[in-house]
């Protein structure tokens, strides 16, 4: 998939679930660009999660109690192939970044293998 038709494609779903999406370019080389970007659900107008956003928050929110913040957006077009996970969580201090998102997915990971294609993880840890 071209660079042009993904972005055309993660606009439509931000605009369609009323998301707030950060795109971020880093030059590689002369040739090449690496595209990143960050999916958030846009607080300013909440909208509701649906049944599998709902399922997963419920599956973290038990496995992290403490967790300040918790987000996840189906980011497939609704039919839960693909999220994007956000986890702040005092839990993870002192942690490396793999070992927080090996916890998340070790949480998730009866989710991931029956119905998911894809999964993007942040991990944070509140401040002070």
């Amino acid at each position: 998939m071209s660079s042009i038709r993904f972005l055309g494609l993660i606009r439509s779903i931000s605009q369609s679930k009323n998301l707030l999406v950060k795109q971020s370019y880093f030059k590689l080389d002369a040739q090449r660009t690496f595209l990143t970007s960050s999916i958030r659900r846009n607080t300013d107008t909440p909208s509701q999660p649906n049944e599998g956003e709902q399922k997963l928050t419920n599956l973290l929110r038990t496995r992290f109690p403490s967790a300040k913040t918790i987000e996840v957006v189906d980011i497939s077009g609704g039919c839960g192939a693909m999220y994007t996970i956000y986890v702040e969580t005092s839990e993870f201090k002192n942690l490396r970044t793999v070992k927080q998102h090996q916890l998340v997915n070790d949480c998730l990971k009866t989710e991931i293998r029956n119905n998911m294609h894809g999964l993007r993880i942040q991990t944070a840890i509140p401040k002070e």
